[in-house]
């Protein structure tokens, strides 16, 4: 299947970047499933398993888009386009006008929160990621840890009042409120 992703960031971003480290990621697991990807994404963007299509515009990335392509999968730039589509939609934007067909969001609540159902959770590579076969008693916090809206005085919170250890990962620049 020909398969373009849409990101309007730098990929693979720097920094946390979590929408462009989801489509990065995808893109990955796509080509090796022997799909042919194209990724539009922002000027500076590289991947070494697909081709891809830099665009800083959305005029810029609906000419980037390839004629014979099957399926666009947006992350961002959401524009008509004469092929199927899947938008899915990583922030929160519950008042954003979505005419359009085939919408996800990144979890139950996410969906919940723009007055739809359908969701995907994301997914990461656990290869890249030092995992225990066991459980314990630390807790993850895994998310851009700068932003207010990720929760991490919250999760801290949390860990707090069940004394588990946190690990943070994501950043490491956070403001906690007392």
């Amino acid at each position: 299947m020909r398969i373009t992703l849409v990101a309007e960031g730098i990929s693979p971003c720097k920094g946390y970047g979590g929408t462009e480290r989801q489509v990065d990621w995808l893109a990955s697991e796509l080509a090796r499933l022997g799909h042919e990807v194209v990724l539009v994404a922002a000027p500076g963007s590289s991947h070494p398993l697909c081709k891809v299509r830099q665009a800083s515009s959305r005029a810029e990335c609906l000419a980037a888009i390839p004629a014979d392509t099957d399926i666009v999968h947006f992350n961002g730039w959401y524009i008509e386009v004469p092929f199927p589509t899947l938008n899915t939609e990583h922030g929160y934007a519950p008042q954003a006008s979505r005419p359009r067909l085939n919408w996800s969001f990144v979890s139950a609540s996410h969906a919940r929160n723009h007055g739809r159902e359908t969701f995907v959770y994301n997914g990461f590579p656990v290869d890249d990621y030092r995992l225990s076969a066991a459980k314990n008693d630390r807790l993850l916090f895994l998310a851009g840890i700068a932003r207010a809206g990720k929760n991490l005085n919250r999760a801290v919170d949390l860990a707090k009042a069940f004394d588990f250890t946190l690990d943070i990962a994501g950043g490491s620049r956070w403001r906690l409120v007392k």
